[in-house]
């Protein structure tokens, strides 16, 4: 059951389109993105990276998503970020 902040769990291909979108803007290519890595926590993605991730999951899901979402106790994983776009897809 979805906490009161969670509408529902992302699907597999919410996560899959969040890890291609990591995978284009990662500079480093010896990287393996998985649902769990941590991705700001770990400096896998810098704060440029950052900004085009932002825009590329706002291009991607139609859902406005800032840098300032993208935080490490919010959206640290790209499991986390899929669950923020899907909770922001469902509105209020």
């Amino acid at each position: 059951m979805a906490g009161p902040e969670e509408v529902s769990a992302p699907t597999e291909a919410d996560i899959g389109s969040v890890i291609a979108a990591v995978n284009e803007v990662v500079t480093a290519s010896f990287v393996t993105i998985t649902p769990d890595t941590p991705l700001l926590s770990s400096s896998i993605v810098d704060s440029l990276a950052i900004a085009e991730l932002s825009s590329r999951l706002t291009a991607s899901f139609g859902v406005e998503l800032g840098v300032g979402d993208l935080v490490v106790d919010k959206a640290d994983t790209p499991r986390q970020i899929a669950q923020l776009v899907v909770n922001r897809t469902a509105g209020p």
